[in-house]
């Protein structure tokens, strides 16, 4: 009776330690974000925090590092076969979420299906493939309508996330995008629009399960309200810590802060067109030299920002390092050249767009901007809005002269920074009618000369600045709030590569 007493306690002692050790490994990582995605699926939206949350189910056929480098992904290798035809080839043994097989099929079917389908926001940036040709199960090629020099960019990025073929056909879109399925680390359980999106581990992820299994993003709109949650342990990571906020949370035992530059420029859009003030390049003119680049950085972001005149930023192809690190605030030449257009009396009326929620001091930097622009004359009318009203809006076409906007370079190539100008592009919303640069946008697009591409993209985007077809503020740095557990380091473009991610279980 005795053994069999010590041979009990031995099994329960065994089946305590493997319970323990199951709960030690179920670690959950919770994500405060400021705005929640726009759709589940992956060809139609443009959104970051849409990519920070697909990127964990979905891979590409090529994957950027943390120092923003191509590495291979479902991918292995690459070859251009002509100015038309890129070679890749496939991974082999990798799983969908649902046991399918991931093969020449699923790139085909992927990337087919934003090429052709103009209804489709990430369309543009894949309208060059003109068809998938496979050639075996694991070895595809894509095919170009055009020579298009960064086909590997676009195939690294938001929209080429790839499908399994089978269970797309079976389903539908619409039946995907209840459930996504896909061949990243994290498989899809729940989607509470304005609420939260919950993942969990895909075990047999073609790199290795993930140490994290569980992963909540959380959407807390307000600042204050997601600091509170890191604060009370709500969350793990937060999104967006306005630069004020920072003593509050690294005073805190157990939290801190991290600082990390990203790719994304603050900037302001003009509409170009007949029958608005800012047609008139002298208006353009004083709006950019009104304003205190440097002042803004260092009174509301901490100086956690920094000067610029091009969306390109250092690591982007056709970065023109003249256009970097350069305030050309000058409010007495802003007067002049409001006189110089007619304005004897003060400037003309202009309205100005934007949100108040997207990033973490919107409000306090377009207030800034108001009062800089009425300080050198301008009659100003702020409106700001929700980020999902701003995005509305800009659908419909419906916004005023100037609009307020923060864009990333998901392409990491000066084509994404100057194409949008295009009047072919954006007809009626930036009215920008220039066959002459229309020419030279689609000759850099199409260039297979590297270096005199490069060249041709330092020089248009000289000729934005010059002519302030954007007004350029400032390169953003982000601050996001961590509790000690949290072992990462943030990436410059913003994703939320949890497979990076570990909790030290012994905080």
């Amino acid at each position: 009776m005795k053994n069999c007493r010590v041979g009990l306690v031995s099994f329960l002692m065994v089946l305590l330690l493997l319970f323990s050790s199951g709960l030690a490994e179920a670690q959950k990582l919770t994500i405060g974000v400021p705005v929640d995605m726009e759709t589940l699926d992956i060809h139609d939206h443009q959104s970051m925090v849409g990519e920070a949350v697909a990127v964990n189910i979905y891979d590409y056929l090529y994957f950027r590092d943390k120092g923003g480098e191509l590495q291979p992904a479902l991918a292995t290798d690459w070859e251009l076969i002509d100015d038309y035809t890129w070679r890749f080839y496939l991974r082999e043994g990798v799983k969908f979420h649902n046991g399918e097989e991931f093969n020449a099929q699923s790139v085909k079917v992927t990337l087919e299906r934003v090429a052709q389908d103009s209804g489709l926001t990430n369309h543009t940036h894949y309208s060059t493939i003109e068809k998938v040709e496979i050639i075996d199960d694991y070895t595809v090629d894509i095919i170009t309508n055009v020579p298009d020099p960064i086909l590997i960019n676009r195939i690294s990025r938001t929209g080429s996330g790839m499908l399994p073929p089978e269970y797309f056909q079976e389903v539908g879109m619409e039946g995907f995008i209840q459930n996504p399925i896909g061949t990243g680390p994290y498989k899809f359980v729940e989607w509470q629009r304005d609420g939260y999106v919950r993942l969990e581990v895909f075990e047999d992820y073609w790199r290795g399960t993930p140490e994290i299994s569980e992963v909540e993003f959380r959407v807390i709109p307000e600042a204050s309200t997601r600091i509170s949650e890191l604060l009370t342990g709500g969350v793990d990571i937060a999104l967006e810590i306005p630069p004020f906020e920072k003593p509050r949370i690294d005073s805190r035992d157990g939290k801190r802060t991290i600082d990390s530059p990203t790719i994304r420029v603050m900037l302001l859009y003009v509409r170009l067109m007949e029958g608005y003030p800012t047609e008139d390049l002298k208006i353009r003119m004083a709006i950019d030299l009104a304003i205190d680049r440097q002042l803004i950085i260092d009174e509301f972001l901490e100086g956690a920002g920094t000067p610029v005149r091009s969306r390109l930023l250092p690591g982007a192809f056709g970065f023109n390092e003249r256009l970097y690190d350069v305030d050309v605030y000058n409010p007495t030449r802003a007067k002049h050249l409001l006189r110089e257009a007619g304005y004897e009396d003060g400037g003309p009326t202009i309205e100005i767009m934007g949100p108040h929620d997207r990033h973490a001091v919107d409000r306090e930097v377009l207030e800034a901007i108001g009062a800089m622009l009425e300080e050198v004359g301008f009659d100003v009318n702020l409106e700001i809005l929700s980020w999902s009203a701003v995005t509305s809006r800009v659908a419909d076409r419906d916004h005023s002269e100037v609009r307020w906007a923060n864009l990333a370079n998901t392409l990491w190539d000066g084509g994404l920074a100057v194409d949008y100008l295009r009047y072919e592009r954006s007809d009626d919303v930036i009215g920008f009618d220039s066959p002459e640069y229309s020419e030279l946008v689609l000759a850099a697009a199409q260039n297979m000369d590297l270096e005199e591409r490069e060249k041709q993209y330092q020089k248009i985007a000289e000729w934005i600045a010059e002519e302030r077809l954007m007004i350029h503020l400032f390169q953003l740095d982000t601050i996001y709030g961590v509790d000690e557990s949290v072992i990462w380091e943030p990436r410059v473009d913003e994703m939320i590569w949890v497979y990076d991610i570990s909790l030290d279980s012994e905080d």
